[in-house]
């Protein structure tokens, strides 16, 4: 066990964050699509703050505020709540994870007459240890504005001398299953390597006749 720098509070963790979108300049056009010499910028921001710790042995808790603003030719702006919870047991003689948690309850955003509900999303799911070296997970998620899907992804680690590992990824998402799209629009699959601190992942995410994703990600723990 290598020293560090962060040590685990009795108090629990915060965290904040700032996410911020903007689209660039647009030419304004009237209901006749004829240009009339007005431009604007749509974007988006929101501001985040959100707590975190455990509570007893096995229970963590965690709860989030944030406010969001959003312009597109009027602006709306509203506040919103995520909150969350984590079992820790065993299932079977195996270590498990069991959470629940709800995402962006809140106000609407209202641009003049017209009002946009907030994406609420209400999740379920656990993670279970099967090996030392093999987990699985399964999710389910109820979104307000859709339908009801599952997602399930499994891991497998080969460990090597020298504090170095590698890694072995597959999932499947059901919010991305389209049968309009054809092909492969919900299997996802990924690998990586870590040695000591450093690490360099990859995932491949395919959208059937519209391309494929590929995502490379570079680590540093500390």
């Amino acid at each position: 066990m290598r020293e560090r720098e962060l040590r685990t509070s009795p108090l629990g963790s915060i965290g904040v964050g700032v996410m911020y979108l903007n689209s660039g300049r647009f030419g304004e056009l009237d209901n006749t699509g004829a240009q009339t010499g007005a431009t604007f910028i749509p974007q988006d921001l929101a501001v985040m703050a959100a707590w975190g710790g455990s509570v007893t042995r096995n229970l963590d808790l965690g709860l989030g505020v944030k406010y969001i603003a959003s312009r597109i030719h009027a602006a709306a702006a509203t506040g919103a709540l995520d909150a969350g919870g984590r079992w820790r047991w065993k299932l079977l003689g195996r270590p498990a994870v069991f959470s629940f948690s709800v995402h962006h309850v809140g106000g609407n955003l209202r641009y003049n007459n017209s009002e946009e509900t907030l994406p609420t999303t209400v999740s379920g799911g656990g993670a279970l240890k099967l090996t030392r070296d093999w987990s699985l997970a399964a999710e389910l998620l109820a979104p307000r504005d859709g339908r009801i899907y599952g997602v399930v992804g499994t891991e497998f680690r080969w460990r090597f001398d020298g504090d170095s590992a590698a890694t072995l990824r597959a999932g499947y998402n059901g919010l991305a299953s389209s049968r309009e799209l054809g092909g492969f629009t919900a299997l996802t699959a990924g690998g990586g390597y870590q040695a000591k601190r450093y690490g360099v992942d990859y995932a491949w995410t395919p959208f059937g006749r519209l391309g494929d994703i590929h995502r490379f990600t570079l680590s540093f723990s500390f």
